[in-house]
């Protein structure tokens, strides 16, 4: 009885393990990025219709493949970390989304990219929102997600969370937890050379 209790725990040892391998070398939700020039002309209020909202405007890539084409192409691929800052919402305050738009812009100039061949994942339109299965699937790929693009822009601007009344700066979003693996994801693939900062002004060096 012992062994073959032995056995089943071993055998779901080795199944988690493949479940944690296929993560990470295959897409178990496609990779959805939204066009710089359609990200630079969004409202603080359009993210309130999430993903399905702009849905007819993104770009679903469906294999790692098909990511890898888009960078061999010299696209520059942009992951937004930033905290929510309002509880049971999604998406960036005023301030946060002004330092997005900022830091795009900046790429584009110092790069010298064409935001035409610029795209950004950004959770609250990445990820679809209404399809609570969808959600769990890209949910569960955000470690993939996290590693793939060509720069991750930390965003923590001093602003305040609106539940809390407390402050988010750089020192907050390192105590959220998705923060952190977003952060840990990216930098195990990428390092942090292509990781920067931006706490209002302009682009940093981590």
């Amino acid at each position: 009885l012992r062994a073959a209790t032995a056995s089943k725990e071993e055998a779901a040892r080795q199944q988690k393990v493949r479940d944690a391998v296929a993560t990470v070398t295959e897409l178990s939700h496609p990779y959805i990025v939204v066009p710089a020039t359609y990200f630079l002309e969004l409202t603080l209020e359009s993210f309130a219709s999430m993903h399905e909202g702009h849905r007819r405007n993104l770009l679903f890539l469906d294999t790692l493949a098909d990511v890898e084409k888009v960078k061999h192409n010299g696209a520059e691929i942009i992951f937004f970390s930033y905290e929510c800052l309002r509880f049971g919402e999604v998406g960036p305050d005023q301030i946060q989304l002004t330092c997005m738009k900022d830091s795009l812009r900046e790429i584009a100039q110092t790069k010298n990219v064409c935001l035409s061949n610029m795209f950004v994942w950004i959770d609250c339109i990445s990820v679809p929102q209404k399809n609570k299965a969808m959600t769990k699937a890209a949910v569960n790929a955000i470690y993939t997600f996290a590693s793939l693009p060509t720069l991750m822009i930390i965003v923590c601007p001093i602003s305040r969370h609106m539940g809390k009344g407390e402050q988010s700066d750089e020192h907050s979003i390192k105590k959220r937890l998705w923060c952190r693996v977003e952060h840990l994801s990216f930098g195990c693939r990428r390092g942090p050379s292509n990781m920067r900062l931006h706490r209002g002004h302009v682009l940093e060096p981590l």
